[in-house]
């Protein structure tokens, strides 16, 4: 197989799709099929925002259309799925689906073995896990904006000890940021009818 160039992220390498894509067509006379299981719209768990969600399959055949194969061979095929949601990234705002179909192809390239070798996941992925995961969670300068408010709250007893110590228990477990606002949302009601 033809040597694949990597990425790093974060320390680890990993295939972007289109070196998985470009090895495929050096190396295999195959085709690549994709297909849209889904497109319906939900509501992103993460930032709480009504999104446009696309779930596509990608299915790699290693053999050419026009090659005179058995039935067994022409229905050998390597499929990987992916899911993108248009709230979750700069990139899926205006392109989601392209981007959903990227990944799947790339995870279907990586069930064909082209790329394993760091893993599964293609370099995309990977960032889009990494970049969800920083926007996702809440940061310390979240926490720190939201805990004077919640200390002020205690002194002027707007809310109580048990709820002090939840908030607490909830912070040390780390919450999403779309929690920790929501929270801060309430306290600033509470704090404004001072």
């Amino acid at each position: 197989m033809s040597q694949l160039k990597t990425i790093n992220i974060k320390g680890k390498e990993y295939v972007p799709v289109d070196e998985r894509l470009r090895v495929f067509h050096q190396d295999f006379n195959g085709h690549i099929e994709t297909e849209v299981l889904e497109r319906d719209t939900c509501v992103d768990q993460l930032t709480g925002k009504a999104a446009d969600r696309f779930v596509v399959v990608a299915r790699v055949y290693p053999y050419s259309l026009e090659q005179d194969a058995d039935e067994r061979t022409r229905s050998a095929f390597f499929s990987g799925s992916a899911s993108e949601l248009t709230t979750q990234g700069f990139i899926n705002k205006t392109s989601a689906l392209e981007n959903c179909e990227t990944s799947a192809v790339g995870r279907a390239l990586g069930m064909l073995g082209i790329g394993i070798d760091y893993g599964v996941a293609s370099a995309q992925e990977v960032q889009q896990a990494v970049k969800s995961q920083e926007v996702a969670m809440a940061r310390s300068t979240d926490y720190k904006r939201v805990d004077e408010k919640v200390n002020t709250a205690v002194k002027s007893k707007l809310i109580t000890k048990d709820k002090h110590l939840a908030y607490k228990k909830l912070r040390g477990e780390g919450m999403l940021l779309v929690d920790l606002v929501e929270m801060e949302q309430r306290i600033d009601k509470l704090l404004g009818g001072e």
